[in-house]
């Protein structure tokens, strides 16, 4: 359990970090426009909470994009099958289980976040056996997300 803690509390500083790190610079002066403009009142600082929430919404939409980027045809795809001498590739998952090991991942993460069960189907680090089709793969996956796992009701 403490190695648990250990990795959430890692993740929300990383978190952190990506967020204040992509805020960027801003020019020193503006260019001067002939026109006077209303002066535009500056944006209240950002909270710890919306930078934790843009991180976590970007992390959704690119897992989700790169899933559903894959055609259905090569979500069976490993490099062991490019058959590549002098390469150790064997033990590598195929794409579509490297899907369900990171909804699996997810679950774990946000479900001990919000003390919610885990899911019955999910037995192993490789999420449920059952799902062989990219459909039900992604939807999987799309369920893992924080934005599909409700927190308990206070």
């Amino acid at each position: 359990m403490k190695q648990m803690r250990t990795f959430c509390l890692l993740a929300i500083l990383t978190f952190t970090v990506g967020a204040f790190g992509q805020g960027g610079t801003k020019p020193a002066t503006p260019a001067a426009s002939p026109a006077p403009q209303a002066q535009a009142s500056p944006a209240p600082p950002a909270t710890f909470a919306s930078l934790v929430d843009r991180q976590v919404s970007s992390y959704e939409k690119l897992v989700v994009e790169a899933a559903e980027a894959m055609p259905a045809d090569k979500f069976d795809f490993t490099p062991a099958s490019l058959k590549i001498p002098g390469s150790a590739y064997s033990d590598v998952r195929t794409f579509a289980t490297l899907v369900k090991h990171t909804a699996t991942a997810n679950f774990r993460f946000w479900t001990t976040l919000t003390g919610e069960k885990m899911p019955e189907n999910i037995k192993g680090p490789n999420g449920p056996d059952e799902l062989k089709t990219k459909a039900e793969i992604i939807q999987f996956l799309k369920d893992s997300l924080p934005s599909a796992i409700e927190p308990p009701r206070a």
